[in-house]
């Protein structure tokens, strides 16, 4: 019974990859595609595992099935200071080439338990159409700078409470899932101030 359970749950977790594929690279001829999705395998992780430590080179591209990961910058002091996060569905992968090939200058960890599946960058690269990979960097990295441009614009224009409102209501699911503090250092306010926004919003009718 527990052979069959684990079989049964492989093919599940084979089909979400599927999809995940499919919604990332709608427009893959079928080849590729079946290539691509052997590439990938399955990696279960805990809470504060470190998939790139700050000054390793980033060799892997990483496709969330369930959790959530973020990325930090780590200053001399070994304070951290939250960069990004991504959640289930995110393709990740170094999108320019001194991402791929020189220190990273950033971190990426898993916040809490769940599953991704990982494929070495260059055999990504080797199986997909150049074209392909190029397009896919360019709209990832398009994404990528747009968000950062918005968020540097939050962070200059508005409160902290009308930052964090902004969150809830375009990404709730990182309210939920991303524990306070390392939420307060992407949003640019202490723990404390973002505990009190949390309590003022809950007592509002």
């Amino acid at each position: 019974m527990q052979i069959k359970s684990e079989l049964l749950g492989m093919k599940k977790s084979i089909e979400h990859l599927k999809l995940l594929l499919e919604s990332t690279l709608p427009d893959l001829n079928s080849e590729s595609f079946n290539t691509l999705e052997s590439a990938f395998a399955p990696k279960q992780f805990d809470a504060n595992t470190t998939l790139l430590h700050q000054g390793s080179r980033w060799s892997n591209a990483y496709l969330i099935e369930s959790g959530h990961i973020r990325m930090y910058f780590l200053n001399k002091d070994g304070k951290a200071f939250n960069k990004n996060f991504f959640g289930p569905g995110a393709l990740i992968l170094p999108l320019t080439p001194s991402m791929q090939h020189e220190p990273s200058l950033f971190s990426i960890s898993c916040i809490g338990v769940g599953t991704l599946w990982q494929c070495d960058m260059q055999q990504f690269e080797a199986i997909l159409p150049e074209d392909t990979v190029k397009s896919l960097k360019y709209q990832l990295l398009t994404r990528l700078l747009d968000g950062k441009l918005q968020r540097e614009h939050d962070l200059l224009t508005l409160s902290a409470k009308q930052r964090y409102q902004k969150l809830l209501e375009q990404r709730p699911d990182l309210a939920e899932h991303i524990p306070l503090h390392h939420l307060a250092s992407y949003l640019g306010m202490t723990p404390v101030t973002l505990s009190r926004l949390r309590a003022d919003l809950k007592k509002s009718p």
